[in-house]
Protein backbone atom coordinates (compact mmCIF):
# COMPACT_ATOMS: atom_id res chain seq x y z
CA UNK A 1 0.00 0.00 0.00
CA UNK A 2 2.59 2.34 0.52
CA UNK A 3 4.33 2.54 -2.70
CA UNK A 4 2.91 4.43 -5.65
CA UNK A 5 1.87 2.93 -9.24
CA UNK A 6 4.40 5.29 -10.69
CA UNK A 7 7.28 3.66 -8.21
CA UNK A 8 6.27 0.30 -9.15
CA UNK A 9 6.45 0.75 -12.83
CA UNK A 10 9.84 2.05 -12.35
CA UNK A 11 11.19 -0.77 -11.06
CA UNK A 12 10.53 -2.61 -14.76
CA UNK A 13 12.90 -3.47 -17.00
CA UNK A 14 11.86 -1.56 -20.43
CA UNK A 15 9.27 1.09 -20.71
CA UNK A 16 7.76 -0.79 -23.09
CA UNK A 17 6.85 -2.89 -19.80
CA UNK A 18 6.40 0.12 -17.78
CA UNK A 19 2.51 1.13 -18.63
CA UNK A 20 -0.68 0.44 -16.84
CA UNK A 21 -3.73 1.42 -17.62
CA UNK A 22 -6.77 2.26 -15.43
CA UNK A 23 -10.62 0.25 -14.78
CA UNK A 24 -11.97 3.48 -17.45
CA UNK A 25 -9.34 2.59 -19.78
CA UNK A 26 -6.85 5.66 -19.15
CA UNK A 27 -3.24 5.14 -20.15
CA UNK A 28 -0.47 5.39 -17.24
CA UNK A 29 2.64 5.59 -19.17
CA UNK A 30 5.52 8.04 -16.97
CA UNK A 31 8.05 6.64 -19.25
CA UNK A 32 7.23 6.92 -22.46
CA UNK A 33 7.04 3.69 -23.27
CA UNK A 34 3.83 4.03 -25.93
CA UNK A 35 6.24 5.90 -27.94
CA UNK A 36 9.22 3.29 -27.97
CA UNK A 37 6.46 1.02 -28.31
CA UNK A 38 5.33 2.68 -32.07
CA UNK A 39 8.70 3.13 -32.55
CA UNK A 40 10.06 -0.01 -32.05
CA UNK A 41 12.54 0.98 -29.39
CA UNK A 42 13.92 -1.37 -27.04
CA UNK A 43 14.64 1.17 -23.72
CA UNK A 44 15.56 0.57 -20.02
CA UNK A 45 13.31 2.21 -17.31
CA UNK A 46 16.39 3.14 -15.11
CA UNK A 47 19.73 2.59 -13.22
CA UNK A 48 17.70 -0.08 -11.81
CA UNK A 49 18.05 -1.62 -14.60
CA UNK A 50 21.28 -3.65 -13.87
CA UNK A 51 19.84 -5.15 -10.98
CA UNK A 52 19.06 -8.13 -13.02
CA UNK A 53 21.56 -9.03 -15.51
CA UNK A 54 19.26 -11.38 -16.85
CA UNK A 55 17.02 -8.53 -18.62
CA UNK A 56 20.09 -8.32 -20.85
CA UNK A 57 19.07 -11.68 -22.47
CA UNK A 58 15.39 -10.41 -22.36
CA UNK A 59 16.34 -7.64 -24.57
CA UNK A 60 18.31 -9.75 -26.80
CA UNK A 61 15.14 -12.03 -27.19
CA UNK A 62 12.32 -8.96 -27.37
CA UNK A 63 15.08 -7.66 -30.02
CA UNK A 64 15.26 -11.13 -31.84
CA UNK A 65 11.48 -11.71 -31.83
CA UNK A 66 9.44 -8.14 -32.65
CA UNK A 67 12.94 -6.95 -34.76
CA UNK A 68 13.05 -4.04 -32.36
CA UNK A 69 15.76 -1.41 -32.19
CA UNK A 70 18.04 -0.96 -28.88
CA UNK A 71 18.47 2.35 -27.51
CA UNK A 72 21.91 3.70 -27.92
CA UNK A 73 21.56 4.60 -24.08
CA UNK A 74 20.64 1.11 -23.33
CA UNK A 75 23.51 -0.55 -25.22
CA UNK A 76 25.59 1.65 -23.45
CA UNK A 77 24.15 0.36 -19.81
CA UNK A 78 24.54 -3.49 -21.05
CA UNK A 79 27.91 -2.21 -22.61
CA UNK A 80 28.85 -1.35 -18.77
CA UNK A 81 27.42 -4.29 -17.37
CA UNK A 82 29.62 -6.52 -19.75
CA UNK A 83 32.67 -4.33 -18.92
CA UNK A 84 32.05 -5.13 -15.36
CA UNK A 85 31.33 -8.83 -15.47
CA UNK A 86 27.77 -8.73 -13.71
CA UNK A 87 26.63 -11.22 -16.60
CA UNK A 88 28.71 -13.80 -15.08
CA UNK A 89 26.46 -13.16 -11.80
CA UNK A 90 23.55 -14.91 -13.26
CA UNK A 91 21.96 -17.98 -12.89
CA UNK A 92 22.38 -20.82 -15.37
CA UNK A 93 18.70 -21.98 -15.09
CA UNK A 94 17.83 -18.47 -15.27
CA UNK A 95 19.75 -18.05 -18.73
CA UNK A 96 18.49 -21.39 -19.79
CA UNK A 97 15.19 -20.22 -19.27
CA UNK A 98 15.78 -17.19 -21.32
CA UNK A 99 17.81 -19.28 -24.19
CA UNK A 100 14.85 -21.74 -24.56
CA UNK A 101 11.91 -19.45 -25.14
CA UNK A 102 14.65 -17.41 -27.74
CA UNK A 103 15.53 -20.85 -29.72
CA UNK A 104 11.62 -21.28 -29.86
CA UNK A 105 11.35 -17.86 -31.46
CA UNK A 106 10.78 -16.77 -34.74
CA UNK A 107 14.45 -15.80 -35.31
CA UNK A 108 16.80 -17.56 -32.82
CA UNK A 109 19.74 -16.29 -35.08
CA UNK A 110 19.35 -12.41 -34.84
CA UNK A 111 19.41 -13.51 -30.70
CA UNK A 112 23.19 -14.68 -30.96
CA UNK A 113 23.74 -11.93 -33.32
CA UNK A 114 22.15 -9.25 -30.65
CA UNK A 115 23.78 -11.04 -28.08
CA UNK A 116 27.45 -11.02 -30.36
CA UNK A 117 26.94 -7.24 -31.16
CA UNK A 118 26.54 -6.23 -27.18
CA UNK A 119 29.29 -7.94 -26.08
CA UNK A 120 27.15 -10.52 -23.85
CA UNK A 121 27.50 -13.49 -25.63
CA UNK A 122 31.54 -14.11 -24.24
CA UNK A 123 30.15 -14.23 -21.03
CA UNK A 124 27.01 -16.27 -21.92
CA UNK A 125 28.02 -18.74 -23.86
CA UNK A 126 32.01 -18.36 -24.53
CA UNK A 127 32.49 -21.56 -26.84
CA UNK A 128 29.44 -19.99 -29.04
CA UNK A 129 31.47 -16.32 -28.96
CA UNK A 130 34.68 -17.94 -30.18
CA UNK A 131 32.64 -19.34 -33.70
CA UNK A 132 31.23 -16.24 -34.03
CA UNK A 133 34.61 -14.45 -34.09
CA UNK A 134 36.09 -16.29 -36.83
CA UNK A 135 34.96 -17.95 -40.03
CA UNK A 136 32.16 -19.87 -38.95
CA UNK A 137 30.08 -16.32 -37.98
CA UNK A 138 27.72 -16.40 -41.26
CA UNK A 139 28.07 -19.80 -41.40
CA UNK A 140 26.34 -20.61 -38.04
CA UNK A 141 23.88 -17.55 -38.26
CA UNK A 142 22.85 -18.53 -41.72
CA UNK A 143 22.46 -22.52 -40.46
CA UNK A 144 19.98 -21.38 -37.05
CA UNK A 145 17.66 -18.89 -39.73
CA UNK A 146 17.76 -22.41 -42.00
CA UNK A 147 16.34 -24.50 -38.77
CA UNK A 148 14.05 -21.88 -37.75
CA UNK A 149 12.49 -22.35 -41.27
CA UNK A 150 12.65 -26.18 -40.61
CA UNK A 151 11.18 -26.94 -37.31
CA UNK A 152 9.89 -25.21 -34.63
CA UNK A 153 11.46 -27.53 -31.95
CA UNK A 154 14.14 -25.63 -29.97
CA UNK A 155 15.70 -29.14 -29.66
CA UNK A 156 16.24 -28.65 -33.43
CA UNK A 157 17.45 -25.14 -33.10
CA UNK A 158 20.04 -26.45 -30.12
CA UNK A 159 21.70 -29.02 -31.70
CA UNK A 160 22.04 -26.20 -35.26
CA UNK A 161 23.64 -24.01 -32.32
CA UNK A 162 26.42 -26.72 -30.89
CA UNK A 163 26.70 -29.14 -33.95
CA UNK A 164 30.04 -26.79 -35.09
CA UNK A 165 31.26 -27.09 -31.50
CA UNK A 166 34.14 -30.41 -31.81
CA UNK A 167 34.86 -29.27 -35.64
CA UNK A 168 38.43 -27.55 -34.79
CA UNK A 169 39.25 -30.52 -32.30
CA UNK A 170 40.71 -33.93 -32.39
CA UNK A 171 37.46 -36.10 -32.57
CA UNK A 172 34.32 -36.90 -30.72
CA UNK A 173 35.11 -36.84 -27.61
CA UNK A 174 36.12 -33.88 -27.69
CA UNK A 175 32.96 -32.33 -29.59
CA UNK A 176 31.12 -34.26 -26.71
CA UNK A 177 33.38 -32.67 -24.10
CA UNK A 178 32.40 -28.93 -25.74
CA UNK A 179 28.59 -29.45 -25.59
CA UNK A 180 29.03 -30.53 -21.94
CA UNK A 181 30.93 -27.85 -20.88
CA UNK A 182 28.26 -25.36 -22.72
CA UNK A 183 25.27 -27.37 -21.42
CA UNK A 184 26.29 -27.23 -17.92
CA UNK A 185 27.48 -23.29 -18.11
CA UNK A 186 23.90 -22.66 -19.27
CA UNK A 187 21.87 -25.55 -17.20
CA UNK A 188 20.64 -27.07 -20.52
CA UNK A 189 18.64 -30.33 -19.68
CA UNK A 190 20.18 -33.36 -20.07
CA UNK A 191 17.94 -34.35 -23.31
CA UNK A 192 19.51 -31.45 -24.75
CA UNK A 193 23.04 -32.18 -23.87
CA UNK A 194 22.40 -35.53 -25.14
CA UNK A 195 21.13 -34.35 -28.82
CA UNK A 196 23.69 -32.22 -28.40
CA UNK A 197 26.15 -34.08 -28.27
CA UNK A 198 25.09 -36.49 -30.85
CA UNK A 199 24.80 -33.87 -33.25
CA UNK A 200 28.43 -32.13 -32.79
CA UNK A 201 30.22 -35.79 -32.75
CA UNK A 202 28.16 -37.02 -35.87
CA UNK A 203 27.83 -33.97 -38.28
CA UNK A 204 31.14 -34.16 -39.44
CA UNK A 205 30.56 -37.66 -41.45
CA UNK A 206 27.22 -37.16 -42.62
CA UNK A 207 29.04 -34.19 -44.79
CA UNK A 208 31.11 -36.56 -46.11
CA UNK A 209 28.35 -39.51 -46.46
CA UNK A 210 29.10 -40.51 -50.21
CA UNK A 211 32.67 -40.76 -49.00
CA UNK A 212 31.68 -42.90 -45.78
CA UNK A 213 32.42 -47.29 -46.50
CA UNK A 214 29.48 -49.50 -45.54
CA UNK A 215 31.26 -50.38 -42.14
CA UNK A 216 31.65 -46.96 -41.27
CA UNK A 217 28.00 -45.71 -41.91
CA UNK A 218 26.68 -48.47 -39.65
CA UNK A 219 28.74 -47.22 -36.89
CA UNK A 220 27.52 -43.94 -37.55
CA UNK A 221 23.84 -45.37 -37.34
CA UNK A 222 24.92 -46.48 -33.88
CA UNK A 223 26.13 -44.07 -32.60
CA UNK A 224 23.24 -41.71 -33.13
CA UNK A 225 20.79 -44.27 -31.56
CA UNK A 226 18.62 -44.00 -35.13
CA UNK A 227 17.24 -47.11 -34.45
CA UNK A 228 16.38 -46.74 -30.85
CA UNK A 229 15.68 -43.33 -30.99
CA UNK A 230 13.84 -42.77 -34.65
CA UNK A 231 12.56 -38.91 -34.02
CA UNK A 232 15.91 -38.33 -32.27
CA UNK A 233 17.53 -39.18 -35.63
CA UNK A 234 14.47 -37.57 -37.55
CA UNK A 235 15.62 -34.36 -35.57
CA UNK A 236 19.23 -34.86 -36.31
CA UNK A 237 19.10 -35.01 -40.01
CA UNK A 238 17.08 -31.17 -39.82
CA UNK A 239 20.10 -30.23 -37.78
CA UNK A 240 22.44 -31.86 -40.53
CA UNK A 241 20.21 -30.31 -43.37
CA UNK A 242 20.81 -26.48 -41.78
CA UNK A 243 24.06 -26.91 -41.15
CA UNK A 244 24.42 -27.82 -44.68
CA UNK A 245 22.98 -24.66 -45.86
CA UNK A 246 24.52 -22.74 -43.70
CA UNK A 247 28.28 -23.82 -44.85
CA UNK A 248 26.76 -23.00 -48.67
CA UNK A 249 25.10 -26.03 -49.95
CA UNK A 250 21.68 -26.11 -51.89
CA UNK A 251 18.50 -26.71 -49.39
CA UNK A 252 18.18 -29.44 -51.82
CA UNK A 253 21.54 -30.70 -52.05
CA UNK A 254 21.40 -31.04 -48.17
CA UNK A 255 17.82 -32.68 -48.61
CA UNK A 256 19.02 -35.52 -50.81
CA UNK A 257 21.51 -36.46 -48.33
CA UNK A 258 18.75 -37.21 -45.63
CA UNK A 259 16.83 -38.91 -48.43
CA UNK A 260 20.00 -41.12 -48.84
CA UNK A 261 20.82 -41.47 -45.25
CA UNK A 262 17.15 -42.83 -44.58
CA UNK A 263 17.54 -45.10 -47.43
CA UNK A 264 20.72 -46.58 -45.37
CA UNK A 265 19.26 -47.15 -42.22
CA UNK A 266 16.09 -48.67 -44.09
CA UNK A 267 18.38 -51.46 -44.99
CA UNK A 268 19.94 -51.81 -42.01
CA UNK A 269 16.32 -51.70 -40.04
CA UNK A 270 15.51 -54.38 -42.49
CA UNK A 271 18.05 -57.10 -40.91
CA UNK A 272 16.32 -59.70 -39.01
CA UNK A 273 17.77 -59.64 -35.33
CA UNK A 274 15.30 -63.14 -34.69
CA UNK A 275 17.05 -64.96 -37.46
CA UNK A 276 20.69 -64.32 -35.85
CA UNK A 277 19.30 -65.30 -32.46
CA UNK A 278 17.85 -68.14 -33.81
CA UNK A 279 21.29 -69.61 -35.44
CA UNK A 280 22.43 -69.78 -31.45
CA UNK A 281 24.20 -66.72 -31.73
CA UNK A 282 24.72 -64.98 -27.98
CA UNK A 283 27.05 -61.49 -26.30
CA UNK A 284 29.65 -60.74 -28.42
CA UNK A 285 29.44 -63.37 -31.10
CA UNK A 286 25.66 -62.18 -31.60
CA UNK A 287 26.81 -58.45 -31.83
CA UNK A 288 29.60 -59.08 -34.79
CA UNK A 289 27.24 -61.73 -36.69
CA UNK A 290 24.51 -58.27 -36.90
CA UNK A 291 26.90 -55.74 -37.60
CA UNK A 292 28.50 -57.98 -40.73
CA UNK A 293 24.91 -58.11 -42.07
CA UNK A 294 24.06 -54.49 -41.38
CA UNK A 295 27.25 -53.53 -43.12
CA UNK A 296 26.60 -56.37 -46.33
CA UNK A 297 22.61 -54.99 -46.01
CA UNK A 298 24.78 -51.40 -45.97
CA UNK A 299 26.71 -52.62 -49.05
CA UNK A 300 23.71 -53.58 -51.51
CA UNK A 301 21.98 -50.35 -50.61
CA UNK A 302 24.49 -48.17 -51.81
CA UNK A 303 25.87 -50.03 -55.10
CA UNK A 304 22.73 -49.03 -57.53
CA UNK A 305 23.94 -45.40 -55.99
CA UNK A 306 27.50 -45.72 -56.95
CA UNK A 307 26.93 -47.39 -60.16
CA UNK A 308 24.86 -44.36 -61.21
CA UNK A 309 27.49 -41.82 -59.91
CA UNK A 310 30.14 -44.06 -62.42
CA UNK A 311 28.22 -43.83 -65.30
CA UNK A 312 27.33 -39.90 -64.67
CA UNK A 313 31.28 -39.04 -64.33
CA UNK A 314 32.87 -37.11 -67.93
CA UNK A 315 35.35 -39.46 -69.42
Amino acid sequence: PDVSLEDDLARRDLTLNAMAMTADGALIDPFGGARDLAQGVLRHVGPGFRDDPVRVLRVARFAARFGFAIATETRALIGDMVAAGELDTMIPERVWNELDKALGGPHPDEFIRTLFGLGALAQVMPRIDQLMHDTHRDGLLAALAAAAERSDDPLVRFGVLVCRLGMDGPGQDDAAAAVDALGKHIAAPVRFRRFGRTCAAYRDAVLILDRLDPATAVSLFTGIGALKRPADFDRFLLVCEADAVGRGETPDDAASRSRQLRRLLAAVAAVPTAAVGAAGLSGQAFGERLRTLQTEAVRQAMAPQNARTEVSKPD
